[in-house]
């Protein structure tokens, strides 16, 4: 009874972690560095949800699809902890502007932030988002619950990039954090590297956004920078939109070949 009590516990943990994830997205960073950045801790966003959909944390207690493995008590007893950080770390305003270097402010609307003219501008697209709507009616439903326990309002929350080194560090803690998520619940990393290079594809009709993603994934995700490079190349290389189906294609043949991915040569998929 106990380890149900402490899987059950780890739930609703992670279900605020995600929510809390998804406030940088209304982040409106114009240089190149600082989207790097947004990108790079969008990685981290995206393994968090690669981990929880693999283990089942986006199905119900009681589902066949979650991992047993989380009723037991001492390893349900570390994911709470790292979960408990994460949630700390994404969530101390006084933290999050002394330490990592973000202002936090509010916005009108958590999907659209204000455009020049006093409009909404659609927000761009991020791998997570990917991932998300491909969970589709299950994060719908955990967004409806975080809604009735009151997190709507941080939905609400924007974040600014002042100190793009101590954001660095922020990127950081909470990959570290993530990691301990594996460490606990491995999910192999082929099967892990080809859910996200399909979900990769979803920037492959934005071109400039891939290119940003490709330097911001190297360091810590090589396999997912070197499928960005492919596919960037394989779209700069057509004529125009007229061609986009025929380049979606090679995307698509890439998403199925990981092993070349893996295989690349390191100087081909750095950023230009």
């Amino acid at each position: 009874m106990a380890a149900t009590g402490l899987s059950l516990g780890i739930l609703p943990a992670f279900r605020t972690c995600l929510e809390y994830f998804q406030l940088y997205k209304t982040a409106k960073e114009t240089s190149f560095d600082s989207q790097v950045l947004i990108f790079k801790f969008d990685c981290a966003n995206e393994d968090f949800i690669l981990w929880g959909e693999k283990h089942g944390l986006f199905k119900e207690p009681g589902d066949d699809a979650r991992n047993p493995e989380l009723d037991h008590p001492e390893k349900a007893a570390k994911i709470k902890t790292a979960l408990d950080l994460i949630q700390g770390l994404l969530s101390d305003g006084r933290v999050l502007q002394e330490r990592y270097g973000v202002e936090v402010s509010t916005m009108n609307s958590p999907n659209t932030q204000p455009d020049g003219d006093g409009g909404q501008e659609e927000q761009q697209p991020f791998l997570s988002s990917s991932a998300l709507k491909r969970i589709g009616s299950l994060w719908r439903r955990q967004q409806q619950s975080a809604n009735r326990r009151g997190l709507n309002a941080l939905q609400k929350t924007r974040w600014a990039i002042n100190d793009k080194n101590k954001f660095q560090r922020l990127i950081d803690d909470v990959g570290d954090l993530v990691e301990r998520l594996y460490k606990e619940l491995p999910f192999p990393e082929p099967e892990r590297n080809s859910v996200a290079i399909r979900d990769i594809r979803s920037l492959a009709r934005h071109l400039e956004r891939l290119r940003i993603f490709e330097v911001a994934s190297i360091d810590r995700y090589p396999a997912w920078s070197g499928a960005a490079s492919v596919m960037r190349e394989a779209g700069s290389s057509q004529a125009g939109p007229r061609t986009i189906s025929q380049w979606m294609a090679n995307v698509e043949d890439v998403s199925e070949d990981l092993d070349q991915v893996q295989d690349m040569p390191q100087e081909h998929v750095q950023g230009n």
